[in-house]
């Protein structure tokens, strides 16, 4: 791909809405914000085994053990703050898809930015191992950290944009 036209970042690891709405004012830069399905909504089901596993434990995890997962090898990349506030709700809850730690957790929003991407993106070639794909995700890590909403959960490219391949 040499030409993206439009990158949306989805945002629901914490990052306050209102936060990242007053940085893009103050940032001077214009995009288009929704929220998702899910925006609003509190709770986290965690999947049993996989928190034992990672973890490397046998027995229910403490708060701080949920929270260290939480940082570390949760794809949702919390922010900090966020993480703080959790707490274990259920240790050992049965579901349909198995067993999952239950937590309670603050509100999290959950929201989408798209950007027209002819100021904002700027290809950066292939160096020293940087595939192309790299390239646009260090694109995305940069808006992002400019919006202080640095842990966002992935970088999409919106079904309207325009994708030219090299």
């Amino acid at each position: 791909m040499t030409d993206m036209f439009a990158m949306g970042l989805d945002i629901d690891s914490g990052a306050s809405l209102d936060d990242v709405l007053a940085k893009l004012k103050s940032l001077g830069l214009f995009c288009l914000v929704y929220t998702s399905y899910n925006h609003g909504k509190s709770g986290l089901q965690l999947k049993r085994d996989d928190v034992l596993r990672k973890l490397k434990i046998k027995s229910d995890p403490s708060l701080i053990e949920i929270q260290q997962y939480l940082r570390e090898f949760d794809k949702s990349r919390f922010e900090e703050d966020f993480i703080a506030r959790v707490s274990i709700k259920s240790a050992k809850k049965q579901v349909k898809a198995g067993v999952v730690i239950e937590l309670d957790t603050p509100r999290l929003d959950k929201f989408r930015l798209i950007w027209e991407c002819h100021e904002l993106c700027v290809w950066l070639p292939a160096h020293a191992g940087v595939s192309r794909g790299h390239a646009w995700k260090r694109s995305a890590n940069m808006i992002s950290n400019w919006l202080r909403a640095a842990n966002h959960s992935r970088t999409f490219l919106p079904p309207f944009s325009k994708l030219r391949m090299a």
